[in-house]
């Protein structure tokens, strides 16, 4: 329910291609910038950084599963799909 209101924005593809991928690429960019600020080279993650991660990490799957349904609806829809 948490991301309800989200799921058709992850699935929609506005894009010409086949599966956004270059899309996808940057958002998780972007992520893992804030991930690591303030983390020293050669430093243990502690408990602390697993939890404050830990939500980005549970929506970047549930938005892999939802982008990945709608793939492959797409491809056993029959219907055809532009790429570049």
């Amino acid at each position: 329910d948490e991301w309800s209101t989200e799921e058709k924005q992850w699935e929609t593809c506005r894009s010409r291609t086949k599966t956004c991928a270059d899309k996808y690429a940057e958002e998780s960019a972007k992520l893992a910038c804030k991930a690591y600020e303030g983390v020293e080279q050669e430093s243990t993650l502690e408990d602390d950084y697993f939890f404050a991660a830990l939500p980005v990490v549970q929506k970047r799957i549930a938005q892999g599963g939802v982008r990945l349904a709608a793939i492959l609806n797409r491809i056993f829809s029959g219907n055809k799909v532009q790429s570049s």
